[in-house]
Protein backbone atom coordinates (compact mmCIF):
# COMPACT_ATOMS: atom_id res chain seq x y z
CA UNK A 1 0.00 0.00 0.00
CA UNK A 2 2.90 2.44 0.61
CA UNK A 3 4.84 1.46 -2.17
CA UNK A 4 2.16 1.77 -4.24
CA UNK A 5 1.28 5.25 -2.93
CA UNK A 6 4.74 6.42 -3.15
CA UNK A 7 4.52 5.05 -6.81
CA UNK A 8 1.97 7.52 -7.59
CA UNK A 9 3.78 10.26 -6.09
CA UNK A 10 6.56 9.40 -8.29
CA UNK A 11 4.47 9.48 -11.19
CA UNK A 12 2.94 12.41 -10.85
CA UNK A 13 6.65 14.11 -9.87
CA UNK A 14 7.71 12.45 -12.86
CA UNK A 15 5.18 14.34 -14.95
CA UNK A 16 5.93 17.74 -13.16
CA UNK A 17 9.44 17.40 -14.38
CA UNK A 18 8.95 16.13 -17.39
CA UNK A 19 6.98 19.05 -18.63
CA UNK A 20 9.34 21.98 -17.96
CA UNK A 21 11.56 19.85 -19.97
CA UNK A 22 9.64 18.92 -23.26
CA UNK A 23 9.05 22.42 -23.14
CA UNK A 24 12.79 23.67 -23.08
CA UNK A 25 13.52 21.12 -25.61
CA UNK A 26 10.58 22.23 -27.77
CA UNK A 27 12.14 25.85 -27.22
CA UNK A 28 15.55 24.68 -28.26
CA UNK A 29 14.94 23.20 -31.09
CA UNK A 30 12.79 26.10 -32.65
CA UNK A 31 15.64 28.60 -31.82
CA UNK A 32 17.83 26.41 -33.17
CA UNK A 33 15.95 26.36 -36.66
CA UNK A 34 15.17 30.16 -36.62
CA UNK A 35 18.78 30.64 -36.31
CA UNK A 36 19.90 28.47 -39.27
CA UNK A 37 17.51 29.63 -41.48
CA UNK A 38 18.71 33.62 -40.99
Amino acid sequence: MIALSEYGLLEKYMAFALIPILIAYQLGQYSERKFKNE
